[in-house]
């Protein structure tokens, strides 16, 4: 993270916790929070961000990642994956165009695995690759209220979900929740003028609100604990257009279409509410009641206004899952019980 940018989310009164890959903020001091997520925003300090230049950027990108760079211009963006040649999700993204480059926004824990293995590759193609991550800063907005703001104060037009536009306080993204959201990719310096416009018509709060309109979405968030365990289809990211199975070959896709055209996906992306007491992290294995053996992993979570955890946990993905008689325990050990949890999409059943 931009040191500058951290110092002046300090003075905004941003308190910070070590997380996977240092500071992301656990607080705006507790009684200035919104208590609901109807309007707020955030810094999106867990972002990490990769600029792919170049004219043979677009081509490059295309025989690597799954989702169809055709698709993408500086009016639309879209979410993607990076897999192995076993069909693995390195990690996921959205890939943003401006200027003629492309930016691969992702989790920072994941920005150097993928660099470095972007890197073996990216030699060939008349394309160049850096960390731009110091270089911008990174703002989550929700809310109508905050839409009207930046509909009005930037000139912004109605955007629908992926869309994007380039405005005077950089990058706008709308993101695809039936409720409104935004992401904005700036510098440092639209990033403070951006933060005094929305505080005008809203709170700031920390990053796990962001997080938790996520996982409410159904949008999973690979990291350096869950890297390379799932195929895309596992997470989901076939139902939210992440991945296409139209375009070319591109690293890992002989597995992922495979799955796709000759067999039902056996493990699918749930969510789930947990009791505030369940011990959970991203890569905690759950368990089935009568079980001993792991029937899935968490994938994200955050804590809902509740003090409730909310999770997206990748688990087979059975009749009985669906139609929530299903019973998954945190932990052999403490055995607390999940609750099953609506998503915005359908889950086909295999």
């Amino acid at each position: 993270m931009n040191s500058q940018w951290q110092q002046f989310l300090e003075q905004q009164g941003a308190v910070f916790f070590e997380g996977l890959t240092g500071a992301e903020i656990s607080s705006f001091g507790s009684d200035a929070e919104p208590a609901s997520l109807e309007n707020g925003f955030t810094a999106l300090t867990q972002k990490g961000v990769i600029a792919i230049s170049g004219p043979d950027a677009k081509k490059f990108l295309q025989g690597q990642v799954t989702c169809n760079l055709d698709d993408i211009s500086e009016q639309r963006s879209l979410l993607g994956a990076l897999c192995s040649y076993q069909g693995k999700t390195i990690c996921n993204f959205r890939i943003i165009e401006a200027n003629d480059t492309c930016y691969m926004v992702l989790h920072s824990s994941l920005t150097a695995t993928v660099m470095s293995y972007l890197k073996k590759y990216i030699a060939f193609s008349k394309a160049e690759m850096s960390d731009v991550s110091a270089h911008f800063a990174h703002i989550g907005c929700w809310g109508n209220a905050l839409e009207n703001t930046i509909a009005s104060q930037l000139d912004i037009p109605n955007m629908q979900g992926n869309d994007t536009c380039q405005s005077i306080l950089g990058v706008a993204v709308r993101m695809t929740d039936v409720a409104p959201r935004h992401s904005f990719l700036c510098t440092v310096e639209q990033a403070e003028t951006l933060w005094g416009l929305l505080s005008a018509d809203s709170c700031a709060a920390h990053s796990q609100r962001w997080k938790l309109l996520d996982i409410r979405a159904g949008i999973p968030e690979i990291s350096s604990v869950t890297t390379e365990q799932f195929i895309p289809q596992m997470l989901n990211l076939d139902l939210i257009e992440a991945v296409s199975f139209k375009k070319g070959c591109y690293t890992g896709q002989e597995i992922i279409a495979r799955s796709h055209y000759l067999g039902k996906q056996k493990r699918r992306l749930f969510r789930f509410q947990a009791p505030q007491q369940a011990t959970l992290a991203a890569g905690t294995n759950l368990f089935c009641e009568g079980k001993t053996q792991a029937a899935g992993t968490v994938v994200d979570i955050a804590a809902n206004s509740d003090g409730n955890w909310e999770i997206l946990a990748v688990l087979k993905a059975q009749e009985k899952v669906q139609n929530q008689e299903i019973t998954v325990l945190s932990s052999l050990q403490n055995a607390e019980k999940l609750s099953l949890l609506s998503l915005p999409y359908a889950i086909p059943i295999g």
